[in-house]
């Protein structure tokens, strides 16, 4: 019978079914035999897998080495197991000349072995046994594997024995070793597994430098801005080289695992040593290196002449076979290199994007290839599977592991580690979307397409997820060529066959129209989304994007806000969001805007009286009148056409007390005051010589509000206001009150979309255009914006020298009609006093005598309750010095006021209580006109304040005199 040392390589012969009295012989036997345990070994290898599956580690001791309790499988469906820990303690050379494994043989050669030996255990063939500690002594642990060899040969029995000489045949020896083996003849033997790889942790990570953009950047203007992302552009091509060359050697094991998976028909028309690597050989590379970082060097790419797919495809369709269109697309869409195609490629989108508005659409596609490659290398991991795994990997061994493993990260490298069969735990779906996930990153790098104004639809919002969901829940960008990553975009919707249900910009003209909620997403649950982007906006006018936008916002009742952000530090050119001005403005606005409409009415309200109030020309015509007036009729006409100019500036002014300080910022009250002011003048200078009133009119007092003044200086404080605001809608000045702007190609829900701009200069008209955006993420409020950088430009009112007002204000001028009204006034009033004279000592003279009669009266009731309480003269004496002071004090007050009129005493002193004469009292007119104007306000004003006490001393006279007669 032959030795098979790989038994899974030979496929068995056929066996035969026994039947009665039918002769058996060896080979029928042992054909039934190698049938059922070819099939035994296909089990375990191909629906269960091989390599380690649990325990089986290795401790390392000073002076042993212990192998725990486990169990494995061998390529060749050996089952390999430990049932209890063994520690060993001594070693010796291993032979292996009976079964002569093939892995152990260099050159016809068994390269050194060594067996670990327990303790007490006898070397075969007497050889040397050598303590462990002393071997490692010499030896460095680091440098030797563990293996567990199950030793298979055929070994033929002695034909006689002390018993007898039957024929016992031939035995199947299986004996387990524990070997040591030098790292580097297991380096030679060791084969890597097509779908079982560690170049995962040799990947490194992706990551893209951030725009930084904070308080001390110099960004006031859009070659500023874009220098900084051209930087962060740079040095991401630098970082990403190498990740993606590595991304580009993974994919070709995971390639050829792939062909070698059943996926692919394997024929002589394509025969896998045929199939050169159709994920990442290029053909259009050529022998022009390029550094890519860390000192490797890659070729760069050319234009393609024919390409590696084109040609498996045409083998394909060679075998005459129907297959899945899916499948050859997907060997159509699996070519190309991403290293190499995004250093060829990064050059020109980086020239092209200077020379428009893209960069920050380039540098979104930056960190999308970062992304891509981040979510292709995480679905490698763990990724050890095989469908057919090759019988010569390890068909009698297992590898345990380093003696001694300076790494406490356990690799697959000394180690078998298990490979699963692919229908456990879906390693065949792992495969297929990593290989997915790989397409999609050269897809990417080979999309990329901005081209400003062309295949543009406006601007556009579609709802989306924020960046912390996987590249392919997010809608596909706007800066991808359109319909190009449908199917390579989301491998999940790819399984699904919803390739059809992508957001995208644009969706409404490519998606089918049996899917409206895809054509327009906006007009249906936005609940699963948490993001908006925004696209179509850069490189356009300002006031169209907002205009667009906002009107789209609103239509649509989108959850976010928006606002623009200049980055020219010029004021002229900024367009505030909000007029804001601080609230307390607005109070005092208010509250003046009332002060003086309150006046307004009032001096309407006079005005109308007055017309009415004014002598009619018959009136005017009396005998004498001419004689003071001159002409009185044209006085009171020109007072009355003064009246209806004033009447047409009070109507027109009211309309604009309803309006705020925003709409006021063009209109200033004081050239209106002034002209009310002075028509006010000359009505009231008629007004006064035909009409008299006790207070002062507002036709007096209108030129000396200051309310128009003071709104005027309110309104120029709220522009002062809102120029220095507008600053705050600087790029770099939003920046220093609202840190960390974020920069997405959209806004997340609930937060502040903003549209940057800059002052661009195009056929010598500058214009603003749309540059970038970032967002915030929370609703920016007016008053967030509104912190001036610098305190409220209040200016301080100038304290100058005074200033006599313009005499055309008041329109004083001298008048020589008006003594004689006053004389006459005065003439009036003395002989109404003549009269009260009279009147006063009648009554003063009853009074007198009222009082005597009372008293006695009151004399004879008071002897009767008093008793001796009182005398009778104390009790009179009392009663009559009240009395009499009432009447005193009645008398000295009127005698005042007749001193006062009499002796033109201004000062209104009159000392002592003398009588005054109430003979007829001669006020000449040279007498009243030599007094000064002070002395006749004050003259006046002693007499007003005469007449109130008079008054009340009558009434208090009168009162008394009553209750006297009672």
């Amino acid at each position: 019978m032959e030795n098979i040392p790989v038994k899974l390589k030979v496929p068995p012969p056929p066996f035969n079914y026994f039947e009665d009295n039918q002769v058996l012989t060896a080979t029928q036997l042992n054909n039934a035999i190698r049938y059922f345990d070819y099939q035994d070994r296909l089990t375990r290898t191909r629906l269960i897998g091989a390599g380690i599956v649990c325990g089986l580690k290795v401790l390392f001791g000073t002076s042993d080495i212990t192998i725990t309790k486990g169990c494995g499988l061998t390529s060749d469906g050996d089952i390999i197991s430990l049932p209890q820990d063994l520690t060993y303690v001594q070693l010796t050379a291993f032979d292996d000349s009976k079964a002569q494994y093939l892995p152990f043989r260099n050159e016809e050669k068994q390269v050194p072995l060594f067996e670990l030996m327990v303790k007490g255990a006898q070397s075969p063939g007497n050889q040397e046994v050598i303590p462990i500690n002393t071997f490692f002594t010499q030896n460095a642990a680091a440098d030797y594997v563990v293996l567990l060899y199950l030793s298979q040969f055929l070994e033929d029995t002695d034909i006689c024995s002390s018993v007898d000489c039957d024929n016992k045949g031939v035995l199947q020896q299986n004996n387990l070793h524990a070997l040591l083996i030098s790292k580097a003849d297991y380096e030679r033997i060791h084969q890597d597994p097509d779908c079982c790889s560690e170049q995962y942790f040799d990947m490194p990570d992706a990551f893209v430098p951030r725009v930084i953009f904070n308080p001390a950047s110099d960004v006031f203007n859009y070659n500023n801005f874009k220098k900084q992302y051209q930087t962060a552009i740079e040095e991401s091509s630098k970082l990403l080289g190498k990740p993606l060359g590595m991304a580009d050697d993974l994919a070709k094991a995971l390639q050829k695992c792939y062909l070698q998976s059943g996926e692919i028909p394997q024929s002589p028309a394509i025969r896998l040593t045929d199939v050169r690597p159709v994920l990442t050989d290029n053909p259009r590379l050529t022998d022009n290196p390029v550094t890519e970082g860390a000192g490797t060097v890659r070729p760069t790419a050319t234009r393609p002449t024919a390409t590696l797919n084109t040609e498996l495809i045409s083998r394909i369709s060679t075998l005459g076979l129907r297959l899945p269109a899916s499948l050859v697309t997907r060997f159509r869409n699996l070519s190309g290199s991403a290293a190499a195609d995004f250093q060829a490629r990064i050059p020109e989108l980086l020239k092209a994007a200077l020379e428009s508005y893209g960069i920050q659409y380039l540098y979104d596609f930056v960190k999308d290839v970062a992304v891509a490659y981040t979510e292709f290398r995480e679905a490698t991991f763990d990724l050890c599977q095989g469908c057919c795994i090759a019988p010569e990997l390890f068909p009698k061994h297992l590898a345990l592991g380093l003696v001694q493993d300076p790494s406490d990260e356990i690799s697959c490298r000394y180690r078998q580690c298990f490979i699963e069969s692919p229908i456990l735990n879906n390693k065949d779906e792992q495969l297929r979307r990593a290989l997915y996930l790989y397409n999609r990153l050269v897809q990417i790098i080979q999309s990329y397409e901005y081209t400003p104004g062309q295949r543009d639809q406006g601007v556009r919002v579609t709802p989306t997820v924020n960046t912390e969901r996987p590249l392919g829940e997010k809608s596909i960008p706007y800066y991808y060529r359109p319909q190009s990553l449908i199917e390579e975009w989301d491998y999940e919707r790819y399984r699904r066959r919803a390739i059809d249900t992508h957001l995208n910009y644009f969706a409404a003209e490519n998606a089918p129209e049996t899917m409206p909620h895809i054509r327009q997403p906006l007009d249906y649950d936005l609940d699963k989304y948490n993001f908006f982007r925004v696209e179509g906006h850069v490189g356009k006018s300002y006031e169209n994007v907002y205009a667009q936008l906002d009107k789209l916002r609103e239509g649509k009742d989108l959850p976010f806000e928006i606002m623009g952000l200049q980055l020219d530090a010029i004021r002229n050119f900024i367009i505030p969001k909000w007029e804001y001005h601080p609230p307390y403005l607005d109070v005092l606005h208010e509250m003046n805007k009332f002060k003086l409409n309150d006046y307004l009415d009032k001096m309407k309200g006079f005005n109308d009286d007055l017309e009415l109030k004014l002598p009619t020309e018959v009136e005017l015509t009396a005998p004498g009148v001419s004689n003071y007036y001159g002409n009185a009729k044209d006085i009171r006409s020109k007072a009355v056409d003064k009246k209806k100019e004033i009447d047409k500036e009070l109507t027109d002014l009211k309309p604009f007390l309803s309006l705020n300080i925003n709409q006021l910022k063009t209109k200033d009250f004081a050239p209106v005051h002034e002209s009310i002011a002075m028509k006010a003048a000359v009505l009231n200078n008629g007004a006064k010589l035909l009409t008299r009133t006790a207070l002062s009119t507002p036709l007096q007092s209108v030129a000396q509000i200051h309310t128009p003044a003071l709104l005027d200086w309110i309104k120029n404080l709220a522009v002062d206001t809102s120029e220095a605001i507008k600053d705050s809608y600087i790029f770099m000045n939003f920046l220093k009150d609202n840190p960390s702007l974020l920069h997405n190609a959209g806004v997340q829900k609930g937060g502040t979309f903003l549209i940057v701009y800059a002052i661009i200069n195009t056929n010598n008209r500058n214009e603003r255009v749309v540059v970038g955006d970032f967002y915030v993420p929370y609703i920016v409020q007016p008053q967030q914006v509104a912190k001036p950088n610098t305190p409220l430009p209040i200016k301080p009112i100038q304290v100058t020298p005074i200033k006599p007002l313009p005499a055309h204000i008041f329109d004083l001028v001298p008048d020589i009609k008006k003594p004689p009204i006053l004389n006459l006034d005065f003439i009036n009033i003395k002989d109404k006093l003549d009269k009260d004279i009279l009147q006063v000592n009648d009554k003063f003279t009853d009074l007198k005598a009222t009082v005597n009669e009372k008293v006695l009266d009151l004399n004879t009731s008071v002897n009767t309750k008093l008793g001796t309480l009182a005398t009778k003269g104390e009790v009179q004496s009392l009663v009559t010095e009240n009395m009499l002071n009432v009447a005193r004090d009645y008398k000295q007050n009127f005698d005042s006021v007749v001193q006062v009129i009499k002796t033109k005493d201004v000062t209104g002193g009159v000392k002592g209580f003398e009588a005054a004469n109430f003979g007829r009292m001669e006020l000449d007119e040279a007498a009243i006109k030599g007094l000064s104007a002070n002395e006749m306000e004050l003259m006046a004003a002693n007499y007003r304040d005469a007449l109130t006490k008079l008054e009340k001393n009558r009434t208090d006279f009168s009162n008394f005199n009553f209750k006297l007669q009672r």
